[in-house]
């Protein structure tokens, strides 16, 4: 069936950045891993005491977490800028010669937002994978032996690669929807229709928001189970996406009081 207003096809998701994303955090990850293993393993060697192992553990804290703050802004920025030239090529068929390389001022600040949200993340890494280490291996310091080291070190190798696949996920769903919207806007796109993955994973709370018209300007959705309002991606791990839609000249929005899942927009032909 033809629709009966102009719509954007959007991008819902992206795995291959989500993948690249990941390989990037997974390599960060694995280089602290592989630092904190060498000293443990050769700790364990000498016989070092709880005191001795403390501190070592506090130097490789201390130059790692410096080496990291100096890279995150950087791998963060990448990342977005990866993120908002896929969108460009995306988009650019359907901008009717409208440039969406140039920034308007929400362009920019969710291009700068995501950068932030991103870089905090990647500085937390050294400190949540160190902790870890210093947290099992301190309250176990009588049974440092090899055997039980490397066991250790498996164990904790997949849980930074799920944290690290998470935070991959989880925030290229987020600069992709974010960037996407201010580009919709860009175009003139004022409404959209959220969409979610329509499976068995949808919250409840999303489950009621399918197929309904927000602003952009005016987030009133319901988007967890606090009452909090927003756009879509805004909740963790949030899955769904926008389809921006524009309405025909005789076409005209109608607003549906909802006190449960929020005030949402019906289209209606013109009087």
């Amino acid at each position: 069936m033809k629709k009966k207003f102009k719509s954007l096809n959007t991008s819902k998701a992206s795995k291959a950045k989500e993948r690249e994303y990941f390989n990037r955090l997974k390599s960060l990850s694995s280089r602290i891993e592989s630092s904190m293993q060498y000293w443990l393993l050769l700790a364990a060697k000498r016989g070092y005491t709880a005191k001795q192992l403390n501190k070592q553990i506090e130097r490789l804290s201390r130059y790692w977490q410096k080496k990291v703050n100096g890279k995150a802004e950087g791998i963060a920025y990448r990342f977005t800028k990866d993120i908002n030239n896929f969108l460009n090529v995306k988009l650019g068929k359907q901008a009717g010669g409208i440039s969406l390389k140039k920034k308007t001022r929400l362009l920019q600040n969710e291009f700068n937002a995501a950068i932030e949200r991103n870089a905090a993340l990647i500085k937390s890494i050294p400190r949540e994978i160190i902790e870890r280490y210093r947290s099992e291996i301190l309250n176990n310091v009588s049974n440092l032996d090899r055997e039980a080291l490397l066991k250790t070190f498996k164990s904790f190798n997949t849980i930074s690669n799920r944290r690290a696949q998470i935070i991959a996920r989880d925030q290229t769903q987020k600069a992709l929807t974010e960037i996407q919207s201010a580009k919709a806007q860009q175009l003139g796109y004022q409404y959209y229709i959220w969409h979610t993955a329509q499976d068995s994973r949808v919250s409840e709370e999303h489950r009621r928001l399918e197929g309904r018209i927000y602003s952009y300007s005016n987030p009133t959705a319901v988007i967890d189970s606090y009452g909090n309002v927003g756009h879509c991606s805004q909740r963790p791990n949030c899955r769904c996406y926008e389809e921006p839609i524009m309405l025909n000249p005789d076409q005209e929005l109608e607003l549906v009081k909802d006190s449960r899942a929020g005030d949402y927009y019906k289209i209606k032909a013109k009087r």
